[in-house]
């Protein structure tokens, strides 16, 4: 599904659950933006991924310090959700990227800005490293993969 008539008209929803990849020895998945929006997409892809990627165009600072977190924690998986900062006619987006961890926090970040010759931010990279151990110890800590039940006619 796509978020609104200007998004359908140019783009076409994929027919396939999204795969994990490896890299550097983590199960990596990508979502776009409004997916994560989804709790049932998040749960199907934290069953194969440690790290759900998702880059977004928000204008709605919400979803990366309220659902974004909450979506990580109630998943046991690493959410980067990497959102666009700047302005286009009519609309401004607020940046707001985040690292949120499998214990619904967010993790500790170094910023790199990048500034016009007006000192306007037109860019921001976060960086951040993954934990593994976290990873692990939140799973076993409450492990909601394993212990969720899907009722087929609330779907």
């Amino acid at each position: 599904r796509l978020y609104g008539a200007s998004e359908a008209a140019v783009f076409t929803p994929g027919q396939h659950p999204p795969q994990a990849v490896t890299i550097a020895g983590v199960q990596v998945s990508v979502g776009i933006c409004y997916e994560v929006e989804f709790p049932e997409f998040v749960r199907h892809v934290a069953r194969k991924a440690d790290v759900l990627l998702i880059p977004t165009a928000s204008t709605t600072p919400f979803l990366s310090t309220h659902l974004v977190p909450t979506r990580a924690f109630e998943n046991n998986i690493w959410i980067m959700y990497v959102n666009r900062l700047g302005r286009e006619p009519g609309v401004d987006f607020p940046g707001g990227s985040v690292a949120a961890t499998p214990w619904g926090d967010t993790a500790n970040t170094k910023q790199h800005r990048g500034c016009d010759g007006d000192n306007v931010v037109r860019k921001l990279a976060l960086e951040v490293r993954l934990d593994d151990g976290r990873l692990q110890e939140a799973r076993k800590r409450n492990d909601y993969l394993k212990d969720c039940r899907v009722f087929d006619s609330l779907l």
